[in-house]
């Protein structure tokens, strides 16, 4: 999962993948696009950690997204 964690950021060419900012260390989170739990409920070929099912999302706060766009996906994905 490291790994491809740093290969989706230097795809995402250190920037948040939901807002555009450019964001540096300590200011992203790697965000599963489809969560762990739904992958493994639905039964999903292959690895929930592959590259394509991750994202690239900011912890900083933002009009709307006091918390970044990481705060906003993980709210949405608990609903």
């Amino acid at each position: 999962y490291a790994q491809n964690r740093q290969h989706r950021y230097e795809r995402a060419r250190g920037r948040c993948e939901g807002c555009g900012r450019p964001v540096g260390p300590g200011e992203w989170q790697c965000d599963h696009i489809v969560t762990v739990a739904r992958w493994t409920r639905e039964k999903r070929p292959g690895s929930p950690n592959q590259i394509s099912n991750l994202q690239i999302l900011c912890t900083l706060p933002r009009d709307g997204a006091p918390k970044g766009c990481h705060a906003l996906k993980t709210r949405a994905d608990r609903r």
